[in-house]
């Protein structure tokens, strides 16, 4: 800090003192918060078998305190470093009790809590400006079944730019430390994923018409308890250029390479030339020759697979009017296996898309046609399909078409890969021969509409060509009303020489859908009828439902159901029909006084896998008073099926003050 003073003498003889403050701070704070936070989680689930493997029982409680304290600020100007931060300290007791055929485990932890969030803008009105992020957090997520998962998250990133027109560059170094600890560790082993990653993009602008870009990146990954360690390299050089009257055509050129080494090895190089063009504003194509040369280990002994694969397609749309868009597509594909595989195909499609208004409201239909030939010559190639994601939707199982999937090789694990879940407890499996069925059991740890990743190995191969013919033809009728009616129709013809083939199952399938909807303000009610016609897996379902909310003061409620009916036309003759109804309700009983219910009930009939019925209800308030908070809920679920009974509640409360 430097004063000034000035002194200065008046007609009267008296002094006049005038001081000026010019004053450099190294570090200035503004906007100081603080937060405390109390956390109190406590549940229990009880299984009662009724088979002979035993009863169940589990007890957890968590107990946490946090004081959060937050601030922005900069280091002598904000142009130089601004920067905001929060640091979080805390204490954390944990309780949690399994009782498992007899046999009874406890664990008791006393744990500090760490956590912070730094960010950093250095430079940020300069060409080269840079930023740095460092944060910690924990969070703890329940489990159907076992103690909560505390997952630690530490991560690192320093990022520089070059802002420039003509050269813009990114230089970008990340780590980030994932831990997985389970309150209970008896049994379960504690998980890690480390993870770096330097990366570097830039690219030149000739101009705004051809461009040339760069992007490459190293990353090194190591997993556990699911064993993966590898580290890969990533190049992709690509080139923009448009031209032709108003530049209105596009060529890019493409030049790619990825290399992994660890657990299981991957080196590809691709190149693939892409021409857009706009012949005039109905007319456009797209044009793409490609090329592929890979070779890509497995996660079991299964040798690697060496391929390349040569690509030729052609896209050609047009539209006429706002009403109708016609598009052709023809594709040539060939790819060469090490083991002596090859497989070519040959593609053909036309598309129509149809809109029109009339009178009643506004007719849409599409129609589509595809024909392809496969051709497969040479010996067997066995391949692995890594982390292919997979929904779950009830009453519907993950279905993997093909006889030639090796069963045993089949692994399902949680999208964040935190868990592996189990055939029997979580899922069921059902081999056709011709396809796998993948149910999840509703007293699993697998949710209904939860993505998964599945992994698994095939073997491509056999003598034989293919052909395949397929139809799309959909109308639809919207009704200025609100009602709308559509129909669906879906064909496939397959045809495969010789006729009999070990690796290969044909489908012929005749597939008609009938619905129709109904939406007046807030009330929505549908149905739909499907005939599916198959010769792997034939099935009749008919599906009914409705939802309706509503505004009922300042309170609003709301309640949907739906009921379906599959049945499978096979030689299991099996037979599903499921049915939930699900309501919720929020009143704001004061301006600070909210209260929110709901409660969902579950009925599904399985002539296969058994029937099952369930029920789960929660109840939650939150109070606002000031600068204080206060939340309570309470979860209840009953669930029952063939197998088990199970029962679980939770109980959370929080307080936050706001300082």
């Amino acid at each position: 800090m430097v004063l000034t003073a000035t002194l200065i003498v008046g007609p009267s003889g008296c002094q006049i003192a005038a001081t000026r403050k010019n004053a450099t701070r190294p570090i200035a704070l503004r906007d100081v918060r603080t937060e405390f936070e109390v956390t109190a989680r406590h549940r229990s689930d009880e299984r009662k078998t009724r088979q002979s493997t035993g009863d169940e029982d589990f007890r957890e409680s968590v107990f946490q305190e946090r004081l959060r304290v937050e601030a922005d600020g900069h280091l002598y100007h904000p142009n130089l470093v601004d920067f905001s931060l929060a640091l979080v300290g805390g204490l954390q007791q944990s309780e949690f009790d399994e009782r498992l055929d007899g046999v009874t485990r406890s664990s008791k932890q006393d744990d500090t809590l760490e956590e912070y969030d730094v960010r950093a803008r250095l430079l940020q009105n300069k060409k080269f400006p840079a930023s740095l992020h460092a944060v910690r957090s924990r969070t703890f997520d329940p489990r159907p079944f076992r103690s909560s998962l505390e997952t630690t998250t530490t991560s690192f990133d320093l990022t520089w730019q070059y802002v420039d027109e003509k050269m813009p560059t990114l230089l970008q170094i990340s780590r980030t430390d994932v831990d997985f600890r389970p309150f209970l560790s008896a049994g379960e082993r504690p998980g890690n994923r480390r993870n770096t990653v330097l990366r570097f993009e830039t690219g030149y602008h000739f101009n705004k018409h051809n461009i040339l870009s760069l992007n490459a990146s190293h990353e090194e990954l190591d997993e556990s308890p699911i064993d993966l360690q590898y580290d890969t390299d990533r190049i992709n050089l690509e080139h923009r250029i448009d031209f032709g009257s108003g530049k209105r055509h596009r060529l890019v050129s493409t030049l790619r390479y990825f290399d992994q080494q660890g657990t299981f090895d991957i080196e590809r190089v691709e190149w693939r030339e892409t021409l857009r063009m706009q012949h005039n504003d109905q007319l456009r194509s797209s044009t793409t020759l490609e090329f592929i040369d890979r070779t890509q280990g497995s996660l079991s002994i299964v040798e690697p697979v060496e391929e390349k694969s040569y690509l030729f397609s052609t896209d050609i749309e047009h539209t006429l009017y706002d009403s109708l868009t016609s598009r052709f597509s023809g594709r040539v594909r060939r790819q060469e296996f090490g083991s002596g595989l090859e497989i070519d195909r040959y593609a053909i499609a036309g598309f129509l898309d149809y809109q029109k208004k009339n009178r009643f409201g506004v007719l849409r239909g599409n129609y589509s046609v595809q024909f392809e030939r496969q051709e497969r010559t040479g010996g067997d190639q066995t391949v692995a399909v890594t982390d292919e994601p997979r929904t779950f939707r009830d009453p519907e199982p993950v279905v993997i078409t093909g006889s030639n999937v090796e069963l045993a090789s089949l692994v399902l694990i949680r999208e964040d890969r935190t868990e592996t879940f189990r055939n029997g407890r979580d899922y069921r499996l059902q081999d056709f021969g011709n396809r796998i069925e993948i149910e999840r059991m509703p007293t699993g740890r697998i949710l209904n509409e939860e993505t998964v990743l599945v992994s698994y190995e095939m073997t491509l191969g056999g003598n034989f060509d293919l052909d395949t013919l397929q139809q799309r033809f959909g109308i639809r009728q919207d009704f200025d009303f609100g009602l709308s009616v559509y129909y669906r129709l879906y064909l496939q013809d397959q045809a495969i020489t010789p006729a009999q083939t070990d690796l290969f199952s044909v489908e012929e399938i005749t597939a008609h859908t009938l619905g129709a909807e109904y939406r007046k303000d807030s009330f929505h009610l549908f149905a739909e009828f499907e005939d599916h016609d198959s010769t792997i897996s034939p099935f009749e379902s008919i599906r009914v439902g409705a939802d309706y909310s509503r505004r009922i003061g300042d309170a609003t409620a709301s309640v949907s159901t739906i009921w379906s009916d599959v049945q499978f036309r096979d030689a299991m003759a099996r037979s599903v029909t499921l049915w939930t109804v699900d309501g919720r309700y929020r009143h704001p009983i004061t301006r600070n006084l909210n209260i929110e219910a709901g409660v969902e009930y579950r009925n599904e009939q399985d002539t296969l896998g058994g029937d099952n019925e369930g029920v789960s209800f929660d109840l939650s308030a939150e109070w606002f008073f000031r600068t204080s908070e206060i939340r309570l809920t309470y979860e209840y679920n009953l669930f029952g099926d063939s197998f088990v009974d199970d029962q679980s509640q939770t109980l959370f409360v929080r307080f936050v003050r706001r300082f």
